[in-house]
């Protein structure tokens, strides 16, 4: 195909091949040979096999004949029927020129009929664009308090539940000497070492004794014990 497209000589190229089996026909299918139909510059006719045989040739062709025979006719046709059939496109092509020139006439006049001056619509995208940024302004200033108020709810939430507020309401925080948090007697034995956080500050102590049915008392420097 390369060759005679290259020679010049060839107006048209038929690839064609009579009836076979599926696998007669399985080489016009091949990668190589559809990409090389579908890539030649000269226009190209396949015509392989019988009417309900499909090869890939037969997609990337120009044109596709139902049997090699009927390839020949159409190639071969004389010049009289292709004159006749373009004088019949052309007349066609014109109709529909001259249909859609027509319809994009009226649509062109009925167009005109509804424009208004510039000026007005510059006016009117003004008076909007004002109203818009009033609206948005104002809406701004609306979310803004009230993320304020929100921002200054959650913030008492927080303070009234973190731990700062836990141990100002008398409690303590207990840990053993290694930072473990103390939450059951049976997590420590007599002489631990614990580290006891309140609410204003922290001391250290060590455990007398610890029962998990009765509680556990623990002595603190010393001098402080704290059950």
């Amino acid at each position: 195909m390369d060759a005679l497209a290259e020679s010049g000589e060839a107006d048209v190229i038929i690839i064609g091949r009579g009836g076979g089996s599926f696998e007669d026909l399985l080489a016009f299918s091949d990668e190589r040979v559809v990409r090389a139909v579908a890539a030649c510059p000269v226009p190209t006719v396949s015509a392989v096999g019988h009417e309900i045989d499909i090869t890939l040739c037969d997609l990337a062709a120009d044109l596709r004949a139902a049997t090699p025979s009927a390839a020949a006719e159409i190639v071969s046709e004389g010049r009289d029927g292709l004159l006749g059939g373009l004088a019949y496109l052309a007349s066609r092509l014109a109709a529909a020129t001259r249909f859609i020139t027509g319809g994009k006439r009226s649509q062109l006049a009925a167009v005109s009929s509804r424009l208004v001056h510039p000026r007005y619509l510059l006016e009117q995208g003004k008076m909007r664009l004002d109203d818009l940024s009033f609206r948005l302004a104002s809406h701004a200033r609306l979310r803004l308090t009230e993320a304020r108020a929100d921002l200054k709810h959650l913030a008492g939430l927080l303070t009234s539940l973190g731990p700062q507020a836990v141990l100002d309401r008398g409690y303590a925080v207990v840990m053993k000497g290694n930072g473990v948090l103390v939450r059951d007697p049976a997590q420590v034995k007599a002489g631990d070492e614990l580290d006891i956080r309140v609410a204003q500050g922290r001391f250290g102590a060590t455990v007398a004794d610890s029962d998990s049915d009765s509680g556990r008392r623990a002595k603190g420097g010393g001098r402080r014990k704290k059950r």
